[in-house]
């Protein structure tokens, strides 16, 4: 059976739209999202975020340092400094995302059961 591209863009519109109203208000779309057991798993999305950002960091850094030792480049000495940061930043922000998540998760769904 062959999905039909206007399944797959259906399909890319309704996560990118949970998604963003997870990221821009929080309360409301997860207010829905435990009434409704389909959409409960997606509570976990900053979680597969952060894993889906370290992985590619990992494999970045791996390719990088093979291309480097091919082709020698200079960066300047910030920018290893400032990845970093940026890094870190965005993993903490995660995190704290997935908290607040879990947080409004397990009180709406105690308060629906």
């Amino acid at each position: 059976m062959r999905v039909g591209a206007k399944t797959v863009l259906s399909l890319g519109y309704w996560f990118s739209a949970l998604s963003l109203g997870l990221l821009l208000h929080p309360y409301i779309t997860l207010r829905r999202m435990v009434r409704d057991r389909l959409l409960r798993p997606l509570t976990l999305l900053p979680l597969v975020s952060s894993l889906t950002l370290w992985l590619a960091t990992v494999i970045g850094v791996r390719i990088g340092g093979l291309f480097l030792n091919i082709v020698p480049l200079s960066f300047p000495a910030g920018w290893g400094l400032a990845l970093g940061f940026l890094f870190w930043w965005v993993v903490w922000f995660l995190v704290l995302w997935q908290v607040v998540l879990l947080y409004l998760f397990m009180r709406f769904f105690l308060v629906l059961r």
